[in-house]
């Protein structure tokens, strides 16, 4: 465990930390001296990435079957609020009797993976070159919002933009002129529209 690339942490009965491991302590911030004998809570404190609840950690009840507990969406607060993406995973200790001992915390620094899944998301779901809503993501929240105008009312405007002679500005200017004004345009209506409303580019202009 001492040699591990994982971070390691196991806690007693109590939720006492009996053991941190050299990767553990990078992450967390927290040497190990100081870290043996405090409340889990001390030294090692996780959040939901999304919500910013925090995750429990929490013993298996009298009836409960022991498991492990896998959370790839969990974010690391350091005591100077400096923050890091991990998965982690929380396994109960149990003796031979079945009884609770404490939990073991695997954890691994997640950062640069889940910067890659939200570039790619981002990329699968924008236009390259106007950082609108491609077609596709314009598509579903249209469903979504049909959905909800069916489920509980209301109502939601749609406008759609067509730019006349456009054709033209690429004939004359090229496609550097042409990207340039669908650009211009992009970040106009941006700017006119609120953070609520949705701005898509649905084809080749």
């Amino acid at each position: 465990l001492q040699s591990i690339g994982d971070a390691v942490i196991c806690t007693d009965a109590a939720n006492r930390i009996t053991f941190m491991n050299p990767v553990a302590e990078k992450l967390t911030g927290v040497d190990v001296c100081e870290a043996l004998g405090k409340v889990l809570g001390h030294v090692y404190w996780a959040v939901d990435e999304e919500s910013g609840q925090r995750i429990g950690l929490t013993r298996p009840s009298a009836c409960e079957q022991p498991r492990c507990d896998q959370n790839t969406r969990a974010v690391l607060v350091r005591r100077d609020d400096t923050r890091c993406s991990i998965r982690q995973v929380v396994s109960p200790i149990m003796n031979d009797r079945k009884q609770f001992c404490g939990l073991v915390i695997v954890f691994q620094d997640f950062t640069d993976a889940r910067a890659l899944q939200r570039q790619l998301a981002y990329a699968a779901a924008h236009d390259a070159l106007t950082g609108l809503a491609n077609r596709s993501s314009f598509m579903r929240t249209m469903e979504e919002l049909v959905d909800q105008c069916r489920l509980n009312g209301g109502e939601h405007q749609f406008m759609f933009v067509d730019l006349d002679h456009f054709k033209a500005v690429n004939d004359t200017g090229g496609h550097a002129a042409g990207d340039a004004l669908l650009r211009r345009v992009a970040d106009t209506l941006r700017n006119v529209l609120g953070p609520e409303e949705i701005v898509a580019r649905l084809g080749g202009d």
